[in-house]
């Protein structure tokens, strides 16, 4: 599997819970590539420079295969609020999450979770912000993930549905995006 676009940078999106807001289109970053070579190792390219890519096997030193009535591994988002969305995996019974979204002063950054699954359906954990870390095409940097949001809860009604509750109690609802 091959493909190739353009990668576009935004401002200004919306943020961890607060009130919707748009965001803006800064430009493009350049042209992007991926292709893979097995289901758990590929190629990225971004302005003709590769990086080889693998899985990352989150629950250990391999990948593993989630329990049963698991959320399907993927991004989710909501559609009523684009700018921010939230990747969720679960090898054995741990659950990865990764967002992107933006502070309330527009700048975009990641906030991370991880830990065991409380059922198969839910997941609590503390959320971390992280920030620095690899720009697109440049050096290796190490990221920064030290500023604790508070906890995150998340209830998966289906395999590709989710309830998300921020820190502060505000909710949205998610549904896999798979309009690749």
């Amino acid at each position: 599997m091959c493909s190739s676009d353009l990668l576009d940078e935004y401002v200004n999106g919306q943020s961890l819970g607060g009130t919707y807001r748009a965001p803006s289109l800064l430009g493009s970053a350049g042209t992007i590539g991926l292709s893979f070579s097995s289901s758990t190792a590929g190629t990225l390219t971004l302005n003709g420079t590769s990086t080889s890519i693998e899985r990352f096997p989150i629950s250990g030193s391999t990948v593993t295969t989630a329990a049963s009535g698991s959320p399907e591994a993927g991004w989710y988002w909501n559609a009523s609020e684009s700018g921010r969305g939230f990747f969720f995996e679960v090898q054995g019974s741990t659950l990865f999450m990764a967002g992107y979204l933006y502070d309330d002063d527009g700048r975009s950054f990641w906030a991370v979770s991880t830990g065991t699954m409380t059922t198969t359906q839910s997941y609590t954990g503390a959320l971390t912000r992280c920030t620095g870390g690899q720009t697109a095409g440049g050096a290796y940097q190490v990221p920064t993930c030290l500023t604790d949001l508070g906890n995150v809860s998340i209830i998966f009604p289906t395999t590709t549905t989710a309830t998300l509750t921020f820190p502060n109690g505000t909710q949205t609802s998610l549904v896999r995006f798979t309009n690749f």
